[in-house]
């Protein structure tokens, strides 16, 4: 018996809102994704489904679109009808990248519905009409033709308001159902004005369902079904006979209100599924067995549903205006895609401790894994790996970019996470009450104002709770009301330079706190070297009480960056940590309106304080205690501030000393828990968490480590990466992808529309295990590119002369010969001396320079080492290296990222490299060199100027070195300085246009900014990258630049490897143009 006979399927329902046409087709095996939303037909890659990524967006002129692809032999078409134009426009999608436009048909008329039939003769694109069809040959594709015209005939039916033309095959026969409003017609396409029978409701045993909202095709068991969907319905009609269609089921649904639905049809083996998107509830009935219906919740802003296979997996592609993929391979344990379950620990930069349950957990987030993390650390010595949420550029919710955690928990017993994401310029809420399968249940996104947000705090008023959003480059803090968490509303922003707000530029670190029942927002601003009292009486109309400033007052708070709060019986203090100048301050704010400095401590005071970067409060025994980390002491400091005045130090945990493992410590959470005390460190730098026994704190000891190894760290390897190569005046974008051992090669000669070439991966051609920095130029008339490899302990040289086939020519201090020392390579320059070709390289490892003559690329000779610390050297940990042509011969510069020294070397004769001159942190005018990941020289008239960059202080130090062997300072361009806004810079390029000199600085915390350098004592803002196509451009580890035609771009590399942005120098600025897209690492 038929499984859908006489079957009745009663199922509730929810909201559903207005459909998009879009589909889901495999290109070279990965599934990619059309969508039609709002003016643009977006073409996304799905074959990462947690991380959805643009490939490419074509513009439409109106929302009112409709598209179908189709295959020919010579690759995949696009078919896409723009009301705004009254044209039909066709595409070549074999490279979903780069799609091509093939042809346009101009003046087709207003059509409501479009399909796409193959026909043994010929392929058609069916083009409805309100009561006509048109039949489009596209069998060649840039030549398309009108080959049939359907119209009614006496006695035939065709439905008013044809909206789906859906073709199925019967035997050898081609046919179509054409659905309109409210009737269908089967049409034989073999004999297209010969018309079959109709369907319509109340006549022949159709059920009467209201107006048809969606169709589709089902083939199963030999037979073939049509499926109508209405407002509250779906009708099953067995159309293989199309003489004769009948009703054989119907899906119905039961609630008190009624709402269009949208349907698709999923084959998971022998078992067919139909998928009914109903409002914010996802049905999946299987057709073998109807009684059987599994519904998922997946929230409201999707409005379409595409079933597509996957491997072994099935997924549904729901859209709208956010974009869901589930795996319903195992449809009664539908999953998101974005809970992943690898906990892979990458790069972690804060962390929060929270109790469920009776249970404890840790919450982490990574902005450069896009994810976030929960651990169970009930039993610390037994860390469970709970779930894992992933983001993306499509990142479900806007999970792309993470920067901060706040954990909420609700008097329903409820526990919500809430993430401000930079990249999406957004925040995510996420239910946590059951850890183990977290809910993204909302985004609050599309606010103008919420631009960079890097901080959120929680704060009630009343019954009313509220949300703080720092953000940072509206430089403000913005006010959401969450007492219904399920439906926030925004409140206003707070911005510096109004109502009398004056320390919000570079809003960063946050904190509420309640004094004399009052409650406040205590706020750093980062770029104001300052800290904001709010008074939040009325979160409608809030009011400045005070400002406090870097060097006013005693204060000495230069690049504050976390602030909190502690009650005690003496008053209400606020502590900050400045980055800047290695300090913690105490403040009493008992009165918000006159705070008064209490006590700051210093690195001189407490070693392991070198900028303090986050901390945490634990109030016990009576006693009041702050645990503070220090990045680059690679330390957490527990200290007593029971007397605000006189901070003691009660014990300090230090990376490799006593078995903890918490390399570049960076977020703490403290919480107490059945009778012990635990704080987590997120440590950035070694991938990992360190659990800390806090119950003697005057003796923390390591109690258990999460980690994933510092081999995998984005922050030793994300500094380099990105490079250019011009092939016969085409230019090629270089591009490492560290993680994935891979190079990837971009036609970018038309910036706006880069082209995937080839991807190199580590195997037995190349040797690029760990790939991190590219160079390239001409030897012996060819071109070249260099990859140094830190695993490989290599530089792999590849001929570029045929950039679609790059050939390996030779590795130059291959891992099979350690003795060179190349091991943790990081980066390496060509050098031009007297005819010949060298490689100058540098390990940070090794602490060695390696010279290498590479005059015949094809059989490269090692010539030279200079090891740190003899002969004269200083370059300890080195990891910036730029190559000077001087009057007085040829220099490598050599940036010492500890404790920070500049070495530069004679390599006029490579042979006999000799040390010519070199700075450190202790060289006047040169303190605040130190942490040095880039350096850069350029030519400014007749004079050498070398830009060196330093992590920690947020500076660019200009010097003349025109002469190599006499340094002369010449300026410092310090963050916070006005329009400076360099935030953990990264790295630097410097480039010449016309007269002017210019230098590019990213900012791993920050985003990219271009300063004209050649007035050398009065640089000036030339651009800053703020907005992007989709996201907002921030976190960027390396920088190349180009000139294209008679355009100057930067390209631009960030810790996603598959998001690398174009962006284009401007005489009104920089912005960003498009993606240089990724090509697939298998």
């Amino acid at each position: 018996m038929n499984p859908f006979l006489a079957v009745l399927l009663v199922i509730g329902a929810a909201y559903a809102g207005m459909a998009y046409a879009d589909d889901v087709v495999h290109i070279n095996g990965d599934p990619y994704a059309f969508i039609a939303y709002k003016d643009t037909i977006r073409i996304v890659d799905l074959s990462v489904p947690h991380a959805p990524l643009m490939a490419y967006s074509i513009p439409v002129q109106s929302e009112d679109s409709h598209m179908v692809t189709f295959h020919m032999d010579k690759g995949l078409y696009l078919v896409a009808y723009d009301a705004g134009d009254d044209s039909l426009h066709i595409f070549d999608v074999t490279s979903p990248y780069s799609p091509v436009s093939t042809h346009t048909v101009q003046h087709v008329g207003a059509v409501t519905g479009l399909d796409i039939v193959d026909t043994p003769q010929e392929t058609l694109v069916m083009l409805a009409y309100d009561d006509t069809i048109r039949m489009l040959s596209v069998s060649v594709p840039d030549n398309p033709s009108i080959v049939h015209t359907i119209h009614p005939v006496w006695g035939s039916h065709i439905p008013d308001g044809i909206s789906h033309m859906l073709p199925f095959g019967i035997h050898d026969d081609s046919y179509a159902l054409a659905v309109g409003k409210t009737s269908a017609q089967i049409i034989d396409l073999d004999e297209p004005n010969s018309f079959k029978v109709s369907i319509q409701q109340n006549v022949h045993g159709f059920d009467h369902i209201g107006e048809f909202t969606d169709a589709q095709i089902l083939e199963y068991d030999s037979r073939v079904y049509g499926l109508l969907a209405g407002h509250d319905s779906v009708i099953i009609t067995d159309l293989s006979s199309p003489d004769n269609p009948h009703q054989v089921g119907v899906i119905s649904l039961e609630s008190e209100d009624t709402h269009p639905l949208r349907i698709d049809v999923i084959h998971g083996g022998d078992t067919p599924y139909i998928l009914i998107l109903d409002g914010e509830i996802l049905h999946i009935a299987d057709v073998t067995q109807p009684d059987m219906i599994f519904s998922v919740q997946v929230g409201p802003d999707l409005h379409n549903v595409i079933g597509y296979a996957d491997g072994v997996h099935l997924e549904v592609l729901l859209t709208g205006d956010d974009l869901l993929i589930l795996d319903v391979t195992d449809p009664a344990q539908a999953t998101p895609a974005y809970l992943r379950g690898d906990q892979k620990l990458l790069a972690p930069l804060t962390v929060e401790t929270v109790v469920i349950q009776d249970s404890l957990y840790v919450v982490t987030i990574s902005s450069a894994g896009d994810t976030i993390q929960i651990f169970e650390i009930t039993n610390s010595d037994d860390i469970i790996p709970v779930s894992e949420v992933a983001g993306g550029q499509f990142g479900y919710k806007g999970i792309h970019g993470p920067q901060d955690i706040t954990i909420v928990q609700q008097h329903n017993n409820k526990t919500y996470a809430i993430i401000p994401n930079v990249n999406s310029n957004s925040v995510a809420i996420l239910d946590i009450s059951d850890p183990h399968v977290p809910v993204l249940i909302h985004s609050i996104n599309d606010i103008p104002e919420i631009k960079s947000p890097v901080g959120v705090e929680t704060f009630d008023v009343g019954s009313s709770s509220y949300i703080a959003i720092a953000v940072n480059f509206i430089n403000g803090v913005f006010l959401v009301d969450i007492t219904d968490i399920h439906a926030p509303r925004p409140a206003l922003l707070i911005r510096d330079g109004q109502y009398g707000f004056e320390a919000l530029s570079g809003a960063t670190g946050l904190e509420s706190v309640t004094i004399d029942d009052t409650v406040y927002l205590l706020v750093t601003g980062y770029y104001d070297n300052a800290v904001q009292i709010i008074d939040l009486t009325d979160p409608l109309s809030p009011a400045p009480a005070a400002a406090i400033f870097d060097d006013v007052g005693g204060y000495s708070i230069g690049g504050p960056h976390q602030i909190k709060a502690a009650t005690m019986e003496s008053g209400t203090y606020a502590v900050v940590t400045s980055i800047y100048d290695d300090t913690i301050t105490i403040i009493d704010i008992t009165d918000p309106v006159s705070p008064s400095m209490t006590s700051q401590i210093t690195g001189s005071d407490f070693q392991g304080i070198t900028s303090p970067d986050y901390m945490d409060i634990l109030q016990t025994d009576g006693h009041t205690y702050v645990m503070v980390t220090s990045y680059y002491d690679a330390s957490v400091s527990v200290i007593d501030m029971t007397d605000p005045a006189s901070p003691i130090l009660v014990s300090s945990a230090i990376h490799n000393v006593d078995g903890f493992d918490m390399e570049g410590p960076l977020g703490i959470s403290v919480k107490s828990h059945d009778g012990s005390t635990y704080a987590a460190v997120a440590a950035y730098f070694g991938n990992g968490i360190q659990i800390i026994d806090m119950t003697d704190l005057s003796a923390p000891r390591p109690h258990s480590l999460i980690s994933s190894g510092i081999e995998n760290s984005v922050a030793l390897f994300g500094s380099h990466g990105i490079g250019h190569i011009i092939v016969d005046d085409t230019p090629y974008a270089i591009s490492s992808v560290f993680s994935q051992d891979a190079v990837r090669i971009t036609d970018i000669s038309d910036p706006l529309k880069p082209i995937p070439i080839t991807v190199l991966e580590n195997d037995e051609s190349f040797a690029l295990d760990g790939p991190i920095g590219v160079t390239s130029g001409a030897i012996a008339g060819k071109p070249y590119a260099l990859i140094s490899s830190v695993w490989s302990g290599a530089i792999q040289v590849v001929d570029m002369s045929n950039p679609s086939l790059p050939v390996p020519a030779s590795v130059i201090g291959s891992h099979a010969d350690s003795s060179e020392g190349y091991r943790g390579v990081v980066e390496a320059n060509l050098a031009y001396v007297n005819g010949h070709v060298y490689v100058v390289a540098i390990s940070g490892f090794e602490d060695v320079v390696h010279i290498a003559d590479v005059t015949d690329p094809y059989n490269p000779t090692h010539i030279a080492t200079i090891k740190d610390g003899t002969g004269g050297f200083t370059f300890s940990a080195s990891q910036g290296l730029d190559i000077a042509y001087t009057p007085n011969g040829v220099f490598a510069i050599v940036a010492g990222f500890i404790p920070g020294t500049i070495q530069i070397i004679d390599i006029s004769d490579p042979h006999t490299p000799a040390p010519a001159s070199f700075v450190t942190t202790e060289t006047e005018n040169f303190e605040l060199i130190g942490y040095m990941p880039d350096i850069t020289a350029v030519q400014i008239g007749n004079k050498t100027i070398m830009a060196a960059i330093s992590y920690r202080t947020n500076t660019i130090t200009l010097a003349d070195i025109t002469d190599p062997f006499n340094i002369q300072y010449i300026n410092t361009i310090q963050s916070g300085q006005p329009d400076i806004f360099i935030h953990n810079p990264e790295s630097i390029e410097a480039l010449t246009i016309g007269d002017q000199v210019y230098v590019a600085v990213a900012s791993i915390n920050d985003s990219i900014e271009l300063l004209n350098i050649t007035d050398l004592h009065n640089p000036t803002l030339a651009g800053l990258a703020g907005s992007g196509i989709e996201s907002t451009i921030y976190g960027v580890t390396d920088l190349d630049s180009i000139r294209v035609g008679s355009s100057h771009y930067i390209l631009a590399l960030t810790p996603n490897s598959d998001i690398s942005y174009i962006i284009e120098i401007t005489d009104s600025g920089i912005s960003q143009v498009s993606n240089i897209p990724p090509v697939p690492v298998r």
